[in-house]
């Protein structure tokens, strides 16, 4: 039943559920019973999916600890709640007692349900994520394959869940440097995205992207600029041309036929020297005159390509910010014309189903100037890349004013959401209505109400901090890279941008970027 109020949004109603499944638990089976603990871990998940962290954690050790004393150290029973008890401490990055809680999950698993069942892969995947985030990528990597052989073995490697994970390995492959066992995963993903949700689904294009970013990686210019290209046109399909996910797209398109241009006046400057040094001066001065007018050409319609690729999607961005807040700045405010007022018509949101939060727009925007610097910068445009990047750092001023201070605001934000494990669990004292137990009763619902009220505002506090905190962070590491890169251009005499390089280390130093403002 609680499970069900949780379903429908009835919080409160379902918090007294699980309140009165422990209680019920306790009087007719006893403190140290199963039933105990089962009870215990559900309000725990209750709590712990409303972030009220200080409430769940003691019911998960309470759980932990009614089945060790029921079943001993070799139960699955036990092994279960370790891995919850592992789950709860990884959603709090407390790494280090989330990687022990799953080492004994597994060795317990290990132990009672052997190597090829289900749930022994799904505690060696969530350890496999804990060890990555610890640094220990060769062991994560293990823990991963294994996990999929286990899937595979069972005949559920082609179900969504597998396929997560194979994603995630290839990532973590792509990040390492195993290009070649990245695009073998990514290649079967593809395969079975468009054998299972179709060509125009959005899951394909987001396959074809990943896959064409591994190519890219191994010079595989052709095949990657076809499947970007796939992924763009899919993307344009599902949600249209002017949505700002298919501005993503377009950002990885350009990039990928800078990348390509580059790689290919690298060829032509290998080509012309090793012919120099085999066939002397005569023969590489013919080949200077017969081969680089092509090359370049090629590299420099690629160039270009990314610049009006990158345009684009900055002019994708941009309407979406506009329209984000105008959104954002209707929002609250009562209509004008009474019960007539929904006959008007509300304001077009051509690129959106649902718009975006205008930081989160602002970021994209600045990300597509950024882009369109690299197109503008590969061209031999410096001074007009310098003014990209400019125009890329005064979006992101006028988005975040209060950037210099966001840190201790996010500590704010983060100390408000904090008391929610008293607020939760206090009693709201005894005010029972002398009329008799009805009126106590609606009193004690009353105060349950408010409390329950209480405590979902702090949650979504915590959860608008902890978003807070990402925004934050991304715009920090994405200042500080337009800033490394304006100093670079800026440095440069060739660039002719007039580029005040004290102003841009002194901003550089402002942003936390660095000790020193060495690009």
């Amino acid at each position: 039943m609680g499970r069900e109020l949780v379903q429908q949004g009835r919080h409160g109603e379902a918090e007294r559920y699980f309140k009165k499944a422990v209680e019920m638990a306790r009087e007719g089976f006893g403190p140290d019973d199963p039933h105990m603990a089962s009870a215990c871990n559900n309000l725990a998940e209750f709590y712990r999916l409303r972030r009220q962290y200080d409430l769940a954690e003691p019911l998960y050790q309470q759980a932990l600890e009614v089945l060790t004393r029921a079943y001993g150290l070799h139960d699955a029973r036990v092994a279960f709640a370790l891995h919850n008890l592992g789950g709860f401490y990884l959603s709090r990055r407390q790494l280090g007692r989330a990687a022990e809680c799953y080492e004994q999950a597994l060795k317990m698993k290990l132990e009672v349900l052997g190597t090829g069942h289900s749930e022994t892969s799904n505690t060696m995947y969530h350890l496999a994520e804990v060890r990555w985030q610890q640094g220990l990528r060769d062991n994560a990597i293990q823990l991963m394959e294994n996990s999929l052989e286990i899937m595979e073995s069972q005949g559920v490697g082609a179900t969504p869940g597998c396929v997560r994970r194979r994603g995630r390995l290839a990532e973590m492959h792509l990040e390492q440097g195993n290009v070649d066992q990245a695009e073998r995963l990514l290649r079967a993903i593809l395969a079975y995205v468009e054998s299972t949700q179709g060509l125009e689904h959005g899951n394909c294009a987001t396959a074809a992207e990943n896959l064409a970013s591994a190519l890219q990686r191994r010079g595989a210019w052709d095949e990657a600029r076809s499947l970007m290209h796939k992924a763009l046109e899919t993307r344009s399909t599902h949600v249209g041309a002017r949505h700002p996910v298919v501005a993503v797209t377009l950002r990885k398109l350009a990039e990928l036929e800078l990348a390509a241009a580059a790689a290919e006046e690298a060829a032509t400057a290998g080509a012309a020297v090793e012919a120099a040094a085999t066939n002397g001066g005569r023969a590489a001065g013919a080949a200077g005159n017969l081969q680089p007018p092509a090359q370049p050409g090629v590299a420099g319609r690629e160039r270009q390509q990314a610049v009006a690729i990158a345009q684009e999607a900055l002019s994708i961005t941009q309407q979406a910010h506009a329209e984000a807040l105008e959104w954002e700045a209707r929002r609250g405010q009562p209509e004008a014309g009474g019960l007539l007022s929904w006959l008007r018509p509300k304001p077009a949101l051509s690129a959106l189903r649902r718009p975006q939060r205008p930081d989160s727009a602002a970021l994209e925007v600045a990300q597509s100037w950024q882009v369109l610097a690299h197109a503008h910068a590969a061209t031999g445009a410096g001074s007009v890349a310098a003014q990209d990047l400019e125009q890329a750092l005064g979006v992101l001023a006028e988005a975040f004013p209060n950037a210099a201070g966001a840190a201790s605001g996010d500590a704010d934000l983060a100390a408000v959401a904090e008391p929610s494990s008293s607020s939760s669990s206090s009693n709201g004292g005894g005010n029972g209505q002398p009329e008799g137990e009805q009126a106590e009763d609606e009193q004690s619902e009353a105060e349950a109400e408010a409390r329950s009220a209480s405590a979902l505002a702090l949650a979504l506090s915590a959860r608008e901090a902890a978003r807070a905190a990402r925004v934050e962070r991304a715009r920090h590491e994405l200042a500080c890279g337009l800033l490394a890169e304006l100093l670079v251009l800026a440095q440069a005499a060739e660039s002719g941008s007039g580029l005040d390089v004290a102003a841009v280390k002194e901003w550089w130093t402002a942003e936390g970027c660095g000790t020193s403002a060495q690009a």
